[in-house]
């Protein structure tokens, strides 16, 4: 059964969402778009405090979060964002992507952009979101004005994001079947048991941490 996706946030979300054709991004990655919603100019805060128009539909298992593109680095919008993440695990959404805003060809904006998206990252990341920088996913795309991209970037951007997703949101069993094969050799191989029993819990906790790392630093696709 395809992973349900929910996608909620700013303008950033909406120019994704209706020129970017996400639903249809993700149904070729195997995904299942099932809607959200979108708050045009609005900071974390008010989109956090809207979540029943989310969890009305049901519980998604992937949320993609777009904000900070209209505020400030603070105290305030710090744990704004952490209750946002935390709020959506706390009711069952079993992964959540945190979209940094893009850059604006603006330069005083783009700083307190950049701003907001450092620090945004830590946060996040350690409230169990995975952390998707807005910045170097749109950084070659045409924009419309000093905060929005065109209609023909959106559609690009809503791929490239679509692409890091899908690929985060798939399931390695490898962990799982390595496990088992030392295992069952340590049957066997009596003599040997007990290296290769932690010679397999070395290796397990080793392929089990990389993969929750690759999940905090997702790459930009090729496009």
């Amino acid at each position: 059964m395809s992973k349900t996706v929910a996608v909620i946030g700013d303008s950033q979300a909406q120019g994704v969402v209706y020129y970017g054709n996400i639903a249809d991004q993700f149904a070729a990655r195997g995904l299942q778009y099932v809607g959200g919603y979108e708050m045009p100019g609005r900071p974390t805060r008010e989109i956090a405090a809207n979540l029943d128009r989310l969890f009305d539909r049901g519980t998604p298992d992937v949320v993609v979060v777009f904000a900070g593109g209209n505020e400030t680095v603070g105290a305030s919008q710090s744990a704004a964002w952490r209750d946002l993440v935390l709020a959506l695990k706390s009711n069952g959404v079993g992964q959540v992507f945190w979209v940094s805003p893009p850059a604006s060809p603006d330069s005083v904006r783009d700083r307190g952009r950049a701003a907001v998206s450092a620090a945004q990252r830590p946060v996040v990341e350690d409230a169990g979101a995975t952390w998707i920088s807005g910045r170097d996913t749109a950084q070659d795309l045409a924009r419309e004005d000093a905060v929005h991209l065109t209609r023909e970037s959106y559609r690009v951007w809503a791929s490239r994001l679509a692409e890091v997703i899908a690929t985060k949101t798939r399931t390695s069993y490898v962990p799982v079947l390595v496990g088992l094969t030392g295992l069952a050799a340590a049957y066997f191989v009596k003599p040997y048991r007990g290296q290769i029993l932690i010679a397999t819990l070395a290796l397990t906790t080793l392929l089990f941490y990389q993969q929750s790392r690759a999940g905090k630093a997702p790459q930009l696709p090729a496009t």
